[in-house]
């Protein structure tokens, strides 16, 4: 799970990076989209997976840390969505968990 989950954010941020270089959509955009994409990917993922994967979960949430730090100056609204994304990942890791309350 540790390295399915660092290479789901690393996969989307490279692919925004080639794709910033090589084509002529705007940078943010192709950001937003990557983080957009790692986030509805993670999801698929953890909905699909077993409850043992918390670690693929914790080690994406740890990949967009990165991505909201590196951004942090130059773009606090977008480091703020990476963190939502973490806050988002982490309640659908929470809510695939045995041992996560069941409401009644």
């Amino acid at each position: 799970g540790l390295l399915a989950g660092w290479l789901t954010a690393a996969a989307f941020v490279a692919c925004a990076t080639v794709a910033a270089g090589y084509t002529a959509l705007p940078p943010a955009a192709l950001s937003w989209a990557g983080l957009a994409l790692a986030t509805l990917t993670g999801l698929a993922v953890l909905r699909h997976a077993g409850p043992e994967l918390w670690s693929y979960a914790a080690a994406l949430a740890w990949a967009l840390v990165g991505v909201a730090a590196k951004n942090l100056s130059a773009s606090p609204v977008f480091a703020a969505a990476a963190l939502v994304a973490i806050a988002v990942l982490a309640a659908a890791a929470w809510r695939r968990h045995p041992a996560a309350p069941r409401m009644a």
